[in-house]
């Protein structure tokens, strides 16, 4: 059996400020996605990130109209095929 070993890893910050209760301090933000992976060997345990994307720069609330057009699309196409359906039965 495989003795237990546990893993630590220092704050992942922007830069090498001591201030570790500073939220801008640290290098998540919302939106970015990261990988991590944590090897053993032996009693020795690392832990590898990287950063995959860049956080949100854009406001949420541009990504408001294009609900809207998509949204008033559907309804006027749902409104095509019922008097499409309904020229048929005629």
């Amino acid at each position: 059996m495989a003795p237990d070993v546990q893993c630590e890893t220092d704050f992942i910050q922007k830069d090498n400020s001591s201030d570790v209760t500073d939220p801008a301090a640290f290098a998540f933000e919302p939106g970015s996605i990261w990988s991590f992976m944590v090897t053993t060997d032996g009693n020795e345990c690392k832990v590898h990130y990287d950063k995959d994307s860049n956080g949100n720069t854009v406001n949420i609330w541009l990504l408001f109209p294009q609900y809207f057009v998509i949204t008033v699309g559907e309804v006027g196409t749902k409104d095509i095929y019922k008097k499409t359906a309904l020229l048929k039965l005629q």
